[in-house]
């Protein structure tokens, strides 16, 4: 079957969130555009563990293990 799962995010799947917008601001960056976030201040790691916990957070991909 193909498409899309959303998933919401599990408390623990930190690392995998955090290093989703890493690689999100990386990519930005690589084409042109004008990135305000901060790696580890915008979005904070409590911001988003607390996004985590409170069911807020999710997953949209392929295939999720």
């Amino acid at each position: 079957m193909t498409g899309l799962i959303i998933k919401k995010a599990e408390e623990g799947q930190y690392e995998q969130v955090r290093d989703f917008y890493r690689s999100m601001t990386d990519r930005m960056k690589e084409r042109g555009f004008i990135i305000t976030w901060v790696k580890d201040v915008h979005p904070s790691p409590a911001f988003l563990k607390e996004s985590i916990c409170s069911g807020s957070s999710f997953f949209c991909c392929r295939k999720c293990a």
